[in-house]
């Protein structure tokens, strides 16, 4: 089978000023979406172990599934984000995994803030079942920026969450979800695309639930290829 790729699906870049700009290449979400149709989706042969201070934060049954340090980061001269899963989920949503945002001081990590719900450990197998650092290159971190694609075996969503200097917040600043199934001509590409403040409420890293944007998903989606 042959996927052509459409020109028109754009990559999204978060920059210092918490806007997002758009280029001719395909989309981050889509364009893992579509490969992984093709061919398992691409794994670390051997993953980068887990640092010991990160390590250190740690409860008993903890695993690290990705880690990415920024300097600086946010307010912080440096810091970073990382992906766990705990031994036991939370129960107020059934969920086991996290994604954390972190102070450095010298050689130490700070917990600042934390998601319960941007990572899904529920329903999405790979990171249900995933060894110690095996998802990081699902996490991008820059000084104002964290971005997690939560992959699925046939599409997939990005959030990405971004550093309000004036409000002194980290904030939902970019969602794209695609999904992919084969038609009776080929495949068929549907994405959702939203950016604060136009298609987002103002939602903070440790507010946001994908409940809230559930509506406006179905709303701004759209059959791409």
């Amino acid at each position: 089978m042959t996927i052509h790729f459409p020109g028109f699906l754009s990559r999204h870049v978060v920059s210092a000023s918490n806007g997002v700009r758009r280029g001719p290449a395909l989309g981050v979400t889509a364009a893992l979406a579509l490969a992984c149709i093709v061919a398992p989706c691409a794994r670390a042969a051997t993953p980068n172990p887990v640092p010991t201070n990160i390590q250190a934060l740690m409860a008993p049954g903890d695993t690290v599934l990705a880690f990415q340090p920024a300097k600086p980061f946010g307010a912080d001269m440096a810091g970073g984000a990382l992906v766990v899963r705990h031994a036991q989920p939370d129960p107020a949503t059934d969920n086991p995994c996290e994604l954390w945002l972190l102070r450095a001081a010298g050689d130490t990590y700070a917990v600042t803030a934390k998601s319960g719900q941007t990572v899904d450990c529920r329903y999405n197998e790979s990171a249900k079942n995933a060894g110690p650092m095996a998802l990081a290159h699902n996490l991008t971190v820059s000084p104002t920026s964290v971005s997690y694609f939560n992959e699925l075996q046939r599409g997939g969503t990005t959030y990405v969450f971004a550093w309000d200097g004036q409000k002194r917040a980290w904030h939902l600043q970019h969602v794209e979800a695609t999904s992919v199934e084969n038609g009776e001509s080929g495949v068929i590409v549907s994405k959702s695309v939203l950016d604060y403040p136009a298609t987002l409420p103002w939602l903070t890293v440790d507010a946001f639930a994908p409940r809230l944007i559930r509506d406006s998903l179905r709303t701004h989606r759209a059959v791409v290829q």
